[in-house]
């Protein structure tokens, strides 16, 4: 009735010395079978498949029967479909799309090496690396007895790549910051922290200098600063999120000056497309003639991302500062965003900010009112590590621009933002990151630089 090719080689292959063997054999069998099969790895046919190219697998000797049910419904093309728009929404930063594809698949009993280590891909991309080595440890323990279809070297790069995440770090860390106003500040900080199970933990501690004019066009004043703190985020599991730090910050000179520092957050996924974010905190007014007059604020806010289809996504946020000198600022931004190529990124965005009063001390818009357009392009760069496979650098940037319009006119205005991130160890990474924007009534610039060390 049937024949199965040896190997599944009837004289097909290219280098064969005889060319006309193929058709030979096929005609042959023609006569003699109704159904011929061909051996590759998945073994899969429909109702359409010619019945003279049906495909098969070996069943090895030490191939027990869970394992070739474990190879079956790995192999199935609707799994391999859905494996393969999960890691599409990963790429895509869609985490939430894609932890409820996985789930789809663990319904349908799909529980291989395979789904494990696209689960920790996605978990790796949501920063908790965490879960992203305890799933990846799982997937390559069990990989010499199923066989999955990555090859071990894969698992191997993608473990090590999760381990050093989850290790210790270490680093430094130097920021900068000016504005149109003559105000200037910086700081040069250390840092360490490391993972207890599935909570993130750091410290840190750092001096700097603030600078800045103490009235408007009068002169420059300086405070040297001290401060130190640790702060915490915990992945509680099923999309949701905790974070909390505490600090104090000093500044020392005829006057000197205390305040500490907070803020919290909690983020959740109540459908796969949508992660809600509520966020609080308090804090220091960060302009040497605020500090001298001790302006302290007090923040809430909450926010929103939605996936409305592949690559794209759609970002709303509210905020309201309130200060200790009666005044009071709201802030809400929109953004639309859609990815082309992996690489390139298209969007537009609104932002109304609008304050109870204008204060010498600081910076608050009124009834400002942004409609911009952006571009962003990220490349990666330097080739794969042998060891984990990632990227040694990235750099990205984005461009945005439009019109502002406050007090009755309108102007230009831009924001100008780059990354690079470059390995120069596989535990040894430099990052570096600018932005330069522009208001009707305001311009800022900053640069942050760090430098990282897993050990």
């Amino acid at each position: 009735v049937a024949l199965a090719y040896p190997y599944g080689d009837f004289g097909q292959a290219d280098y064969t010395n005889t060319p006309e063997a193929a058709a030979i054999n096929r005609e042959l069998v023609r006569k003699h079978f109704d159904m011929t099969f061909v051996q590759e790895q998945y073994g899969i046919n429909s109702s359409s498949s010619n019945p003279l190219d049906l495909k098969r697998f070996e069943i090895r000797k030490d191939m027990s029967a869970e394992q070739l049910l474990g190879k079956l419904a790995l192999s199935e093309p609707w799994v391999q479909a859905k494996l393969a728009e999960a890691d599409i929404a990963v790429r895509a930063d869609q985490l939430g799309r894609a932890e409820a594809i996985y789930g789809e698949l663990r319904a349908a009993g799909v529980d291989q090496p395979a789904l494990w280590a696209g689960q920790g891909s996605a978990a790796r991309a949501a920063g908790d690396a965490y879960d992203a080595n305890r799933l990846l440890v799982q997937a390559q323990s069990v990989y010499s007895a199923q066989r999955a279809n990555l090859e071990p070297a894969t698992y191997d790069r993608m473990l090590n790549r999760t381990r050093i995440e989850a290790r210790p770090d270490a680093g430094t860390d130097a920021q900068g910051f000016s504005d149109s106003q003559d105000n200037s500040r910086a700081l040069l900080a250390a840092r360490a922290g490391g993972w207890a199970g599935p909570v993130r933990l750091q410290g840190w501690a750092g001096q700097g200098e603030y600078r800045g004019p103490a009235f408007a066009g009068g002169p420059t004043i300086g405070i040297r600063q001290r401060e130190g703190g640790v702060k915490a985020r915990w992945f509680a599991g099923r999309g949701v999120e905790l974070g909390a730090s505490y600090g104090r910050r000093y500044f020392l000179g005829e006057d000197p000056k205390a305040f500490e520092l907070y803020s919290a957050e909690a983020a959740f996924r109540p459908h796969p497309r949508l992660r809600l974010l509520l966020r609080d905190g308090m804090g220091n007014v960060e302009t040497a003639a605020a500090v001298r007059d001790g302006r302290r604020f007090h923040n809430d806010g909450a926010g929103l991302a939605w996936d409305p289809a592949v690559n794209w996504k759609a970002t709303a946020d509210y905020d309201v500062a309130r200060y200790n000198d009666s005044n009071s600022e709201n802030i809400g931004r929109l953004r639309l965003q859609r990815r082309f190529f992996d690489r390139y990124t298209l969007g537009a965005a609104y932002l109304r900010g609008d304050s109870r009063r204008w204060n010498p001390d600081y910076y608050t818009p009124r009834s400002l009112n942004q409609y911009t357009a952006l571009l962003g392009y990220g490349q990666p760069f330097g080739g794969l590590s042998r060891r984990t496979d990632a990227p040694r650098g990235f750099a990205s940037a984005e461009y945005e621009s439009g019109y502002g319009f406050q007090s009755g006119s309108s102007r230009f205005v831009q924001s100008i933002r780059g990354r690079l991130g470059y390995r120069v160890l596989d535990a040894l990474s430099l990052n570096v990151e600018g932005q330069y924007a522009t208001s009707p009534a305001y311009i800022s610039r900053q640069l942050a630089a760090g430098l990282t060390l897993n050990y």
